[in-house]
């Protein structure tokens, strides 16, 4: 079984954007606040900020390369 997939961020634009993108490629996530306790196996996106500060599985993304960070991330899983 996979892994649960989050987009952990209060930045709504960046949410917004995370779940579109990831909604477009049949990757289905669950968006959550920072506060929000997850597995520690669970993959999750975040602002760099929010990624250093709350580590685990965390995956930083800038608001203007959403597509290049869910594409590289995609392939990082693969290998």
């Amino acid at each position: 079984m996979k892994p649960p997939l989050y987009v952990r961020t209060d930045d709504f634009r960046l949410a917004h954007r995370l779940l579109r993108e990831l909604k477009q490629r049949n990757l289905p996530a669950q968006q959550i606040t920072t506060k929000d306790a997850i597995d520690p196996d669970a993959h999750w996106f975040g602002t760099p900020e929010e990624v250093r500060l709350l580590g685990g599985r965390g995956v930083a993304v800038e608001l203007d390369d959403v597509a290049e960070t869910v594409s590289t991330w995609l392939l990082s899983r693969k290998l």
